[in-house]
């Protein structure tokens, strides 16, 4: 296995900025072509619930083809074009207790949700891929030296 996108987050309570809308990990990590190759793990660091922004996602989502992104201009992100399905499909909420994982598929679509609480959310997470598949391609070649 490859890792990347090891992450510490401690999103606000006071801050709406860290919450993501609706998108998929597989077209920031393109380490494999497949998203079928690599998976995103992540860690509740303690027990999160709806108020605390727990994780929104679209079951089964990851079955249907890759959506179409565009990159947010303020944000820099990476985020499904909207969509009008969106709006009326049946979404899962995923609450935590510590010591829970989630183990998401990279095409599996999902957002944040919004911290209504009044303590910081805190996660840990990464993504993992395979590297002996045909389609794996190293983290490093995927940048350009410019000088």
């Amino acid at each position: 296995l490859s890792i990347s996108g090891k992450m510490l987050r401690m999103d606000s309570y006071f801050d709406n900025k860290s919450s993501y809308n609706w998108h998929q990990d597989f077209p920031y990590y393109l380490q494999n072509k497949n998203p079928s190759n690599g998976c995103v793990v992540f860690l509740p660091l303690h027990q999160i619930k709806k108020k605390h922004g727990a994780l929104e996602m679209i079951k089964n989502s990851s079955k249907t083809k890759i959506s179409k992104h565009y990159e947010d201009k303020k944000t820099k992100r990476l985020l499904i074009k909207r969509n009008k399905n969106l709006k009326h499909i049946k979404t899962d909420i995923l609450e935590y207790n510590i010591g829970d994982v989630a183990i998401m598929h990279l095409a599996l679509v999902h957002r944040s949700g919004i911290n209504n609480s009044n303590k910081f959310r805190l996660t840990a997470g990464a993504r993992y891929h395979n590297l002996i598949s045909k389609d794996f391609t190293p983290f490093r070649s995927s940048f350009k030296l410019s000088i």
